[in-house]
């Protein structure tokens, strides 16, 4: 079933070989509570994606990675839990 591009090992294999290493490159909003810091930011359920946070993106830089090594992902979770009451940059997309 599908498409031949939907399954694995199909013709655009080489494409996805780049993401080798990544182990997040966003988090999905799933939820937004009615006058939240989410809400009161403009963010919405199912469409908005976070890609970043003060500054950085989340799947890293890649700068000066060699071939194999991983990308030295920012750890969103332990951003929020770290700076809980204060005010943070997000990037979302």
């Amino acid at each position: 079933m599908g498409n031949s591009s939907s399954r694995n090992g199909g013709d655009n294999q080489d494409e996805f070989d780049k993401f080798d290493g990544i182990d997040t490159l966003g988090y999905r909003v799933l939820g937004v509570q009615p006058d939240s810091p989410a809400s009161l930011a403009g963010l919405v359920s199912f469409f908005d994606f976070l890609c970043g946070v003060n500054g950085k993106m989340l799947l890293g830089t890649g700068d000066g990675l060699e071939e194999g090594d991983e990308y030295d992902d920012v750890d969103l979770p332990a951003i929020l839990r770290e700076n809980l009451g204060k005010e943070l940059e997000l990037c979302e997309y």
